[in-house]
């Protein structure tokens, strides 16, 4: 959280399996264009509120590995992102983002593809 000029990040050997709070966790990354988390492991993890908060300069976000099902709280997940960033993500993620793009804090466009 709070590393604004970070512009690249290896998380590939992340082991995410144990992690069940992921809030804040990339929030304020102002100059980081792309972030892959396709590896990460999210099965025991119930919150991601705030996750990407003010990442104003993510343009690529991978979340397809996410799996959501055990997440309780999701507040403002995406508020203050690029306006444009495009998050490629599963079925399951796109449904979530879809029905919940006012509590997950995303009122600009957010492109989706899968």
């Amino acid at each position: 959280y709070n590393c604004g000029s970070l512009v690249s990040l290896d998380i590939s050997s992340f082991d995410t399996s144990s992690v069940t709070n992921m809030s804040s966790m990339f929030g304020k990354l102002d100059d980081m264009k792309n972030l892959d988390l396709s590896h990460f492991d999210t099965s025991q993890v119930t919150d991601m509120s705030y996750m990407f908060r003010e990442t104003w300069g993510l343009t690529n976000l991978d979340i397809s590995s996410f799996n959501i099902n055990n997440v309780t709280s999701y507040k403002d997940m995406f508020i203050d992102t690029n306006d444009n960033i495009n998050v490629t993500v599963n079925n399951n993620i796109k449904d979530f983002i879809e029905t919940r793009l006012t509590e997950v804090g995303k009122t600009a466009n957010i492109i989706i593809s899968s």
